[in-house]
């Protein structure tokens, strides 16, 4: 039997970076139960998405503004998008459930966007020098 290749469609190069993140959900009726920030750790990033780990699970199509806090930044980067995917990732012992959560970025602040934007190209960089 032949096996699948998977099929890469993502237009950006994704960033392992474990960072901060604190969620809000913008969708009034999907997340009302969901008050406040909820904290949770990147996993990946590109210019385009961000995929972290959440303790809550969080519905396709919700709108989400995010705080991201990246090293050597004071403040955190506000970002929004739509959520993607969301699927169970793994159960611990206490009983609590993580999720990965996938989220497109479609907006940020001007001032956000070029820090959002360097930060990447500087992984990006990074990871070429490995190669050189």
């Amino acid at each position: 039997m032949e096996s699948k290749k998977y099929l890469e469609k993502r237009k950006y190069i994704r960033f392992d970076v474990k960072t901060k993140v604190n969620i809000k959900v913008k969708d009034r009726g999907v997340g009302d139960n969901l008050q406040g920030k909820i904290a949770a750790m990147s996993k990946n990033m590109s210019v385009s998405g961000i995929c972290f780990f959440s303790p809550v699970q969080l519905v396709r199509g919700v709108v989400l503004d995010m705080e991201v806090f990246l090293p050597f930044e004071l403040h955190p980067l506000c970002l929004k998008g739509e959520v993607r995917w969301c699927t169970l990732t793994k159960t611990e012992s206490e009983g609590k459930k993580m999720y990965d959560v996938g989220v497109k970025l479609f907006t940020l602040d001007k001032n956000d966007e070029s820090k959002f934007i360097k930060y990447n190209c500087d992984q990006m960089m990074l990871k070429i020098e490995k190669f050189t």
